[in-house]
């Protein structure tokens, strides 16, 4: 089986979080995205942010790729803004 996650580096100022490590698991590929937008709404400001997929029968990290944050999180609040993605 395959599963598919981010991990992340953040800060959450609500909660006084600072620079605490986590894991998410997502569906797909295409779910990526919207969980990414998803902490950018509770306030989340990632430090830095990665897109594993691992093997779990053979612990094989078949793909590890470190996603431009800062570019996400403008999108983000371009969508917010304008409503739409930007062109």
């Amino acid at each position: 089986m395959i599963i598919e996650q981010i991990k992340f580096y953040a800060d959450f100022e609500k909660e006084k979080i600072y620079n605490k490590p986590f894991t998410w698991k997502i569906a797909n590929e295409f779910a990526l995205k919207g969980a990414i937008f998803r902490f950018f709404e509770k306030g989340y400001i990632m430090r830095a942010l990665w897109y594993n997929k691992i093997d779990t029968e053979t612990g094989e990290i078949i793909e590890n790729t470190k996603l431009d944050h800062k570019k996400l999180q403008d999108e983000f609040i371009y969508t917010k803004v304008y409503g739409g993605i930007p062109g």
